[in-house]
């Protein structure tokens, strides 16, 4: 399939700020897309941004959960102090 002069650019230009973490809404208001589906071809590019994403969300409740042992800690201290 002949694509028009440039074309190719764009491709390789949609999929470089995929990988460096541009949503997909981005790239569809940058290139001028029409719909979501024309932009969905760059969307298996995206699995670091996913990777990211939920590590963010696993290092969020990782110290949420050494907050709360943190807390249980101290309070089962404090019962104790108080008891003996």
């Amino acid at each position: 399939m002949d694509h028009p002069p440039g074309h190719n650019l764009r491709r390789s230009f949609a999929s470089l700020m995929v990988k460096a973490g541009a949503t997909l809404y981005g790239v569809q208001g940058l290139l001028g897309h029409s719909t979501a589906q024309m932009t969905q071809r760059y969307a298996h590019l995206a699995d670091n941004g996913l990777r990211r994403a939920s590590q963010a969300v696993a290092d969020v409740v990782t110290a949420a959960v050494q907050r709360a042992n943190g807390r249980a800690e101290g309070s089962e201290r404090s019962q104790a102090s108080s008891t003996g």
